[in-house]
């Protein structure tokens, strides 16, 4: 059952799982729907649930934070409330994301950590790119009928590999559109992979072997801010990350880099 109820702002929270420490909300939104307050109104819809006297939402988090910032904090809105459990509030995350077609990546793949942690934090181990999309809704259906991830998944996925190997930041991912960052982090993660294979067979160091994939991850880097200044479109990002990484390698004159050279030429 739902109910429409009229609270304060003062009283609305945050979704738990939304992590606004590593996202923090967009100044360019805010700005765009404080506009759009000032236009029309505040445009009522946001789904919430009960958390004492206070309602957590469970998205729309940039509407209420403008809604903050041009009504004042003991203005009064009105909310969808509803008995969620927070698998549901995740959810409803996730599935909000997907249909914003615009979406910046950085939501896409907030999402994404959020649904990572809440796997974790019920005791799921070895988790799956696949469960993980399962659980917010990112999977395509295929003729026989077994689901795979959407391709939106995949790109969250190789990001957050990238993220937690230290080789790019939350901040180098800025401003990229979906299909900018699944180009990009993609297309990282499967030079990472052959660096790692090439090594294997050529008996490499690993050491020798990390350095190069910092060396690539630096270029990825490069290659998103040309991206974002508009210097490299989206079908040049694959080569310019190759690009950059045989220009930009310095005296790592490492043999582990002879597939960028073969795949340039």
């Amino acid at each position: 059952m739902a109910e429409l109820l009229t609270i304060s702002l003062a009283n609305v929270d945050s979704n738990p799982l939304r992590r606004l420490d590593a996202y923090p909300y967009s100044p360019p939104k805010i700005e765009a729907l404080r506009q759009s307050i000032r236009d029309v109104g505040l445009w009522e819809g946001v789904i919430g649930r009960r958390h004492g006297n206070h309602v957590q939402i469970a998205f729309g988090h940039h509407r209420i934070e403008a809604a903050r910032q041009e009504l004042g904090n003991e203005a009064k809105i009105s909310l969808i409330l509803r008995d969620l459990d927070d698998k549901q509030m995740l959810q409803f995350m996730g599935r909000e994301n997907l249909e914003d077609y615009n979406a910046d990546f950085l939501v896409m793949l907030e999402t994404w950590e959020s649904a990572v942690n809440y796997l974790r934090d019920h005791d799921h181990e070895n988790i799956d790119p696949l469960d993980i999309a399962r659980v917010i809704g990112w999977v395509r259906k295929e003729k026989d009928n077994s689901f795979r991830c959407a391709p939106v998944a995949l790109a969250c996925d190789h990001a957050l590999t990238l993220l937690n190997g230290k080789y790019i930041k939350h901040d180098d991912l800025i401003g990229l559109s979906v299909r900018d960052a699944r180009e990009l982090c993609q297309h990282t993660v499967k030079r990472h992979d052959q660096l790692d294979s090439m090594a294997k067979k050529t008996s490499r160091p690993a050491a020798e072997t990390e350095i190069a994939k910092k060396v690539v991850g630096r270029a990825a880097v490069r290659t998103a801010k040309n991206v974002r200044e508009g210097k490299v479109a989206i079908r040049d990002i694959r080569t310019a990350v190759d690009v950059e990484t045989h220009c930009n390698r310095g005296k790592h004159r490492s043999p582990l880099f002879g597939q960028f050279l073969i795949e340039l030429a």
